[in-house]
């Protein structure tokens, strides 16, 4: 496999850097240069297991294209089998990277198109938005999801706490 020490392949690189061509390449759906193709399969480069591979903190290629927030990157791979149900090892998910950024419109792709649950698992979309400054994300997560603004972390800390 090609990684580097931190378990980077090249299609984490490659969603990272939001190049959709690269990704294309390495899955083989479509080969622009001979020089890529030959490399690709010389080394016995396999896009399914890096699909599925966690670097970088237990992110897939598929939680970074929701926290760069590009839909197009994130259908093109759960297309592939990418699984937006896959969580970091502290509970991390798809939604949470996207509403930690800020990134609304994958965030309303994720619950209304994906079907994921804005109550989803693990740390609070509602503080982790409200960390962060997602003003946009807080909004719609409150206003349009009914989740609670006064919901509570481990120290006893809320949304409110937070955005001062």
């Amino acid at each position: 496999m090609l990684r580097d020490k931190k378990g980077t392949s090249p299609l984490h690189v490659a969603v990272l850097r939001q190049n959709l061509d690269i990704i294309k390449i390495l899955s083989k759906e479509f080969t622009k240069t001979r020089v890529v193709a030959s490399y690709t399969s010389s080394n016995n480069y396999n896009f399914e297991t890096d699909l599925h591979h966690a670097s970088l903190g237990s992110f897939t290629p598929v939680h970074f294209a929701c926290y760069k927030g590009n839909i197009e990157i994130l259908e093109f791979l759960k297309n592939k089998g990418g699984n937006l149900q896959t969580t970091s090892n502290n509970g991390v998910g798809c939604l949470h990277l996207a509403a930690s950024q800020n990134q609304l419109n994958m965030v309303k792709h994720l619950i209304k198109v994906c079907k994921l649950s804005a109550k989803a698992p693990g740390p609070s979309l509602v503080l982790l938005a409200a960390q962060n400054g997602a003003v946009d994300v807080l909004k719609y997560l409150v206003n349009e999801n009914d989740l609670d603004l006064t919901q509570k972390d481990k120290h006893s800390d809320d949304a409110l706490i937070f955005a001062i």
